[in-house]
């Protein structure tokens, strides 16, 4: 549930989560998923990226999967 709500950007009752309340709960996942706490989501897109690139995987499609309109959309 907890990953269904950061995802989503609210709580389990819809309501919108405040930065705090993100970060907790993206703390929890990772420390769930046993990566440690010090992550940032900005940490595990760029990891992301870097593997997906180092796979060979089409700088488009890497663009496609991260929400950008170009490969060179900032």
């Amino acid at each position: 549930m907890v990953a269904t709500a950061v995802r989503r950007g609210c709580s389990a009752t819809g309501r919108p989560l405040d930065a705090a309340n993100g970060r907790r709960g993206f703390r929890l996942i990772t420390r769930k998923a046993g990566i440690g706490e010090s992550w940032s989501p900005r940490e595990l897109r760029h990891s992301f990226v870097s593997i997906m690139s180092d796979g060979r995987v089409p700088i488009e499609a890497i663009a496609d999967l991260c929400g950008h309109s170009s490969p060179t959309h900032r």
